[in-house]
């Protein structure tokens, strides 16, 4: 995982048929981590910063509230490289590293989180 880090999202414009950086930067810098759009939020989670330390943080974007990132509940174990899906209300998380290779999983239900 050598190179930048970065703080920034982009998303699609399927009318206009291109991507489009979006305006607010994320709270933490990183890479290796997941995106999930789940119940009309985008959450980011997990990966590494630039001193390659591994997150567990989760952060949400909302874009109905000024296009805004908040911090969330942070995952149990911190993860690099993992699997993830949503499964109805909630996010799963699996697999990945942290040091070494993980065999956990967690859910994340929004709703829990708000």
């Amino acid at each position: 995982t050598s190179g930048a880090r970065l703080r920034t999202a982009e998303r699609y414009d399927p009318r206009a048929g291109k991507w489009e950086t979006v305006r607010t930067d994320m709270i933490e810098v990183r890479s290796a981590g997941q995106a999930s759009n789940c119940l009309e939020r985008l959450y980011v989670l997990g990966g590494t910063d630039q001193n390659q330390s591994v997150h567990s943080s989760l952060e949400s974007y909302n874009p109905e509230a000024g296009g805004s990132w908040l911090f969330r509940k942070s995952m149990q174990v911190p993860r690099m490289d993992f699997g993830c899906c949503v499964l109805s209300d909630s996010i799963m998380v699996g697999g990945g590293q942290h040091g070494e290779v993980l065999t956990s999983t967690e859910f994340y239900r929004p709703e829990m989180d708000d």
